[in-house]
């Protein structure tokens, strides 16, 4: 296999076709497995790859790859961080030098000791997720975000703009969706901004985020779709639930935690460490 590296970037351009035999594979799909030497290998993180006519775009553990199954593939160039990812990246690139089966509704990826496994995944659409985003009574207008004179930002033309309790005074909170994907958004009486994902990736996790961005938080949050309400409401453990907002408690241990719907549709909520304030860790020396 041709690997050629790209700089980090958010996705690949697909550069090369699919042949005939690949058009029944278009459509999106999710990693379901994948084993070395007959034993699974734990990935931690939801992994979509899209498959059109120009070719597949896949997230790896650490980066993205783009091209033809057993041909030349792209791929950025993103450093792996913690536990098995720089692994996991070389065997996913290793099962993508090989051409793919589908069986039984999966798509199997088998070279040497690799075995990688994708199923098919349909793609919710933000209201499937958040009902309020689909109710245009629950909307509001950009307006109510913070001035551009108080916080020298223009606020986007969001698709749905919907109010949430805030767990504080000095934020206000808002479920957001901007054009596809779907955003935490908050103003201050200084600041506003936004924290936005794929809705497959709203779906299967939620990343708690520490709010206001890139300063000392007030908050730290994650999104809930509807559908893990009730199992985020039990996990007290972790923070308090309330529409669609969980506050994750300050002494939150770091960690990947799994809810679990009726239906059995599992979401990871990560909790990621405490903010660091990144001008303090950049000049603090270490101890002698």
């Amino acid at each position: 296999m041709t690997v050629r590296w790209l700089l980090p970037i958010a996705a690949v351009a697909m550069a090369w076709g699919c042949g005939a035999d690949d058009a029944a594979l278009e459509g999106t799909w999710r990693v379901a497995s994948l084993q070395v030497d007959d034993q699974p290998f734990e990935i931690g993180q939801p992994l979509f790859m899209d498959i059109t006519a120009n070719g597949f775009n896949a997230a790896t553990t650490c980066n993205w790859q783009s091209g033809e199954f057993g041909g030349e593939i792209m791929s950025t160039l993103m450093g792996c961080v913690g536990g098995n990812a720089a692994e996991g990246e070389t065997y996913m690139r290793q099962a993508f030098d090989s051409k793919p089966t589908e069986r039984d509704g999966q798509l199997v990826f088998e070279n040497g000791d690799v075995r990688l496994v994708y199923e098919r995944y349909d793609v919710p659409a933000p209201a499937d997720l958040f009902a309020a985003l689909g109710d245009p009574a629950t909307s509001v207008g950009e307006s109510e975000l913070p001035a551009e004179s108080a916080t020298g930002s223009v606020p986007p033309n969001f698709t749905a703009l919907v109010p949430v309790t805030s767990p504080s005074g000095e934020i206000d909170l808002f479920l957001g969706q901007l054009d596809d994907h779907i955003c935490i958004v908050y103003g201050t009486a200084t600041a506003m901004d936004k924290w936005c994902t794929e809705p497959r990736l709203a779906a299967t996790q939620a990343r708690a985020v520490d709010l206001p961005i890139y300063s000392q938080p007030l908050v730290r949050v994650a999104l809930i779709p509807d559908r893990f309400a009730a199992a985020a409401a039990a996990r007290t453990d972790l923070g308090s639930y309330e529409t669609n907002v969980l506050t994750v408690n300050s002494d939150a241990p770091a960690g990947r935690y799994v809810l679990m719907a009726d239906m059995g549709e599992e979401l990871a909520v990560v909790i990621p460490p405490p903010w660091v304030d990144p001008m303090t860790a950049s000049t603090s020396l270490p101890d002698s």
